[in-house]
């Protein structure tokens, strides 16, 4: 797990404080494991909702379609 800089999350539409965390996210090629990693979200302490960064989001596309070498998300 990456342990860089803590992303500031803000809040959660129900008010509570957003928590930074980094996760991996499990997928399959070809019938055979090929988990994302180190992709960081914010996840609400309070009911659980989870966001992530728009940048973060146009990694794991670029990975899924085969644009990126790896699985690593690192970075906000």
């Amino acid at each position: 797990m990456m342990t860089s800089a803590v992303v500031d999350w803000g809040r959660c539409i129900c008010a509570q404080a957003l928590q930074h965390e980094w996760i991996d996210v499990p997928r399959t090629v070809d019938g055979r494991p090929a988990p994302l990693t180190d992709v960081p979200r914010g996840r609400c302490v309070a009911c659980g909702s989870r966001v992530y960064r728009a940048e973060s989001l146009g990694r794991v596309e670029a990975v899924l379609k085969g644009r990126a070498s790896d699985g690593r998300l690192a970075g906000p």
